[in-house]
């Protein structure tokens, strides 16, 4: 049997088929000594369940039981997984202008982070669309081929594989203006 974190609240459990078993029982336990607790049940055949809505950050313990008219096989092997931790939110994030066609925004590093994921929207409120992602560590991103003279709303998600954090704060700044045009000589010189 194994037990593998999908998210910071589900863990899939899989096990090796029986012959002759009408199906299984997947039991939980705190401490994969006592207190054992039936999670799923399954038809013949089925290998695998998903415990869900497990409290993030914890060990949890497992083992499995065929049954058939003749009663309960003994218990498989104990598997252990943890559910991951989704990481914090960044802080900090500051958008800056650079030019009339684009912004930085950087934001401060956190722990437990695999990479970030940068949104902007026309109003702060809504139509997010994600401009950048970016890897571990990586505390910027550009957006590049805006429009001048526009404002424009960032916020960031840090990622892992727990999952996503809450939302940043929001940042906002606004493109540059392109210069007129110097004006032409009145007799086109």
């Amino acid at each position: 049997m194994t037990a593998v974190s999908e998210s910071s609240t589900d863990l899939r459990l899989t096990w090796g088929d029986v012959a002759g078993e009408t199906g299984y029982r997947l039991e939980r336990s705190a401490d994969g000594a006592a207190g054992w607790i039936t999670v799923a049940t399954t038809g013949p055949d089925v290998t695998s369940a998903t415990d869900a809505g497990l409290a993030p950050g914890t060990t949890f313990y497992y083992r499995v039981f065929a049954w058939n008219a003749g009663g309960d096989s003994p218990a498989s092997d104990v598997a252990s997984a943890t559910t991951t931790v989704d990481p914090a939110s960044p802080t900090a994030v500051e958008a800056s202008t650079v030019s009339s066609t684009q912004i930085d925004v950087a934001w401060s590093d956190v722990v437990g982070e695999t990479g970030y994921r940068v949104e902007r929207s026309a109003d702060g409120a809504t139509g997010w669309i994600v401009v950048a992602t970016t890897g571990m560590d990586v505390t910027s991103a550009t957006d590049a081929g805006l429009a001048p003279g526009t404002t424009f709303y960032y916020r960031v998600f840090a990622s892992n594989a727990g999952g996503d954090s809450s939302t940043s704060n929001i940042a906002v700044a606004s493109t540059a203006v392109d210069p007129d045009p110097a004006p032409e000589d009145a007799d086109g010189g």
